[in-house]
């Protein structure tokens, strides 16, 4: 049987802006964290805001400072992701989530994807920006494990 000792969040995409995302993750995940004690978690937040008031008394996470800002334009975002995955990445951990798009994983480790909105992702836009995240998208999709 496989113990978890460490789970990783690349939780840049929360921010002060209301949304089923951010509530979901600030009550269900923090009920989890909560209930998992022996668990180690690193949160790897964004720039532009603190986590860390959401989760309040719980000893077992530690929060790392990304570049990528959580409310920052595409083009900000794409570029700072890429640093914010090579350090989530560069991490040990037994099993990551990452919610937010462009999402890679390069280092086929145990990632869980979450997509909680695509709203402000129109693939038939002929932007570049939308161009990249759209081959980013299809890409790992097509080489994901179900």
């Amino acid at each position: 049987m496989n113990i978890l000792k460490t789970i990783s969040y690349n939780a840049t995409c929360f921010s002060t802006n209301y949304s089923g995302a951010n509530q979901r993750f600030f009550t269900l995940y923090k009920k989890l964290i909560k209930k998992l004690h022996n668990v180690n978690f690193i949160i790897y937040e964004p720039s532009d805001y603190s986590l860390k008031s959401n989760f309040k008394g719980i000893k077992n996470i530690k929060f790392v400072k990304t570049l990528t800002a959580a409310d920052g334009s595409r083009w900000h975002k794409f570029f700072t992701l890429t640093l914010t995955i090579k350090l989530f990445f560069s991490r040990n951990f037994d099993l990551g989530e990452i919610f937010n798009l462009p999402f890679f994983n390069v280092f086929k480790k145990k990632i869980i994807f979450t997509v909680h909105d695509l709203r402000f992702h129109n693939f038939q836009n002929n932007t570049l920006i939308f161009f990249l995240f759209r081959i980013i998208f299809f890409f790992n999709f097509k080489n994901f494990k179900y």
